[in-house]
């Protein structure tokens, strides 16, 4: 017998609880200790505001395609 664990807040649902506690530190967190320098986003991961601002604000590309010129904002991306 598999035991589902559901976010109260989303559709999310998972088979343990730690997967569920780990989901909602990220998701919906009472604090997010990462802030925008220039705007209201934040975050409990440093990594997505980095990643935001890549984005929203600075347009950087830093991930470059190693068979052509193409670059991207993140190095999924490049997938």
């Amino acid at each position: 017998l598999i035991t589902i664990f559901r976010c109260q807040q989303c559709e999310y649902t998972c088979n343990a609880p730690f997967q569920l506690k780990n989901h909602m530190e990220r998701k919906h967190p009472i604090i997010k200790r990462f802030q925008c320098s220039l705007c209201e986003y934040a975050s409990v991961e440093k990594a997505a505001v980095e990643k935001h601002m890549r984005i929203k604000h600075t347009f950087e590309r830093p991930y470059q395609c190693p068979y052509c010129d193409y670059r991207a904002f993140t190095q999924s991306a490049l997938a």
